[in-house]
């Protein structure tokens, strides 16, 4: 082999290791919806929520900024909402999203680790939340 058949052997391997390694690009949007925490992860153990009546966490994303708010079923076969909805920014660096929250007691961050069609985790601080995408049926009454 040439050199030159050496270079492009190596560049051509070089660059499928770095494809092959680059993180999928997150679609922001999938974070819209509800959304149930599975289990919350600190120094390798994991705490699982213990709620007679599910919770969820409602996110609404548009246009780079968005707000969280907590909803549970009714007993009437509708959701139920916190009237507080924390609203956040979102930075993006390359790949990685980080959400900014303001509310009116705290100031905090959560980095997207993982966001698709069914699972979400979040970190923040020492703390990994795990969530699995929720499809809320409220059963109608009419």
């Amino acid at each position: 082999m040439t050199r030159f058949s050496h270079f492009l052997f190596f560049s051509f391997m070089g660059a499928l290791v770095l494809t092959c390694n680059a993180p999928e690009p997150i679609a922001i949007a999938l974070l819209n919806g509800y959304w149930k925490i599975e289990f919350v992860e600190e120094k390798g153990e994991q705490f699982i929520p213990q709620a007679v009546a599910p919770l969820y966490d409602y996110y609404y994303v548009e246009n780079q900024k968005g707000f969280k708010k907590k909803v549970a079923p009714a007993l009437v076969g509708k959701l139920q909402t916190s009237d507080t909805e924390i609203p956040f920014s979102i930075n993006q660096n390359n790949h990685s999203f980080v959400l900014h929250y303001q509310s009116q007691w705290d100031v905090w961050e959560s980095n997207i680790v993982q966001l698709d069609s069914q699972r979400l985790i979040l970190k923040e601080g020492a703390r990994k939340y795990f969530y699995q995408r929720v499809r809320p049926n409220p059963i109608s009454n009419e």
